[in-house]
């Protein structure tokens, strides 16, 4: 996608989508015949690389994710001598294992909200989609 592509779908000025597209460990992707899906997500498997699908998009992933970081930055902290409380905030399924390792996972409001409640039992959604949800969220564990 150009760059005018990618902030016309997701909303950004040209200049946050070209810093959206400076991407280091995952591709994003939208698949534009359904009817393909299946057999495009098995290619990305035959290939040795995983996906997952985001609110927007699919992503194709190497032998890293979200959850990983999360751990090794938690990690990072612990190994400091620091006590840490960890707040998740996603929106997408590919957002349910990283969630489920941190101490707050909050999930922001989406269409697929009872999907990611489902995969994230702990799960504490907002009141609003979005960046209001996002607010919302901060304002009640920091207000």
């Amino acid at each position: 996608m150009t760059t005018e592509e990618v902030a016309q779908a997701c909303d950004l000025s040209v200049s946050s989508a070209a810093l959206a597209k400076e991407r280091e460990f995952d591709e994003p992707f939208l698949i534009l015949d359904t009817e393909k899906t299946a057999t495009l997500l098995t290619a990305i498997e035959r290939k040795g690389k995983r996906w997952t699908r985001g609110g927007r998009f699919y992503h194709i992933l190497g032998k890293n994710d979200k959850a990983s970081a999360v751990v090794a930055l938690l990690d990072l902290y612990r190994h400091g001598g620091q006590v840490v409380r960890s707040i998740g905030i996603g929106d997408g399924l590919n957002d349910a294992a990283f969630l489920n390792i941190v101490d707050i996972p909050i999930l922001i409001r989406t269409s697929w909200l009872h999907e990611l409640q489902a995969a994230v039992p702990k799960g504490k959604p907002t009141k609003f989609p979005g960046p209001l949800g996002w607010s919302d969220a901060m304002l009640r564990l920091f207000g």
